[in-house]
């Protein structure tokens, strides 16, 4: 659920390493519970994929794979309104993949929604 739309789909299947394999399974746990409105549990979820985003090994062996996980996992995150993590997957994100326009767009939205750090939301737009 990008903030923006976004969310295209590459036309090439590639192979995705186990644990974006195993994350995205959450993430779509949560996704499922979210739009059937069952926001305590989606949120659990998203927490449990942030958790296991964290304990990756890894994540700089394939970062466009992993920035989109990030990005994915930040999205849940704000429409559960855990703003604070949602702005560390997408920093997460940017990092590992600076031109990614839908990281640092998300970003500034979750900076601008604590009302903190506004400077810092519009140099992220």
């Amino acid at each position: 659920m990008p903030i923006f739309g976004g969310g295209k789909k590459d036309s090439k299947k590639e192979k995705k390493s186990k644990s974006v394999g195993h994350i995205e399974e959450i993430l779509d746990d949560a996704d499922k519970l979210l739009q059937s409105g069952d926001i305590d549990k989606a949120a659990a979820e998203f927490r449990r994929a942030h958790r296991t985003l964290y304990k990756d090994e890894n994540p700089n062996a394939d970062p466009l794979e992993f920035s989109k996980v990030f990005i994915r996992t930040g999205h849940g995150l704000f429409e559960t309104e855990e703003i604070d993590r949602s702005i560390e997957c997408f920093e997460k994100a940017a990092q590992l993949d600076p031109k990614n326009v839908d990281a640092w767009l998300s970003k500034g939205i979750a900076h601008l929604k604590t009302k903190q750090m506004l400077n810092y939301a519009v140099l992220c737009f």
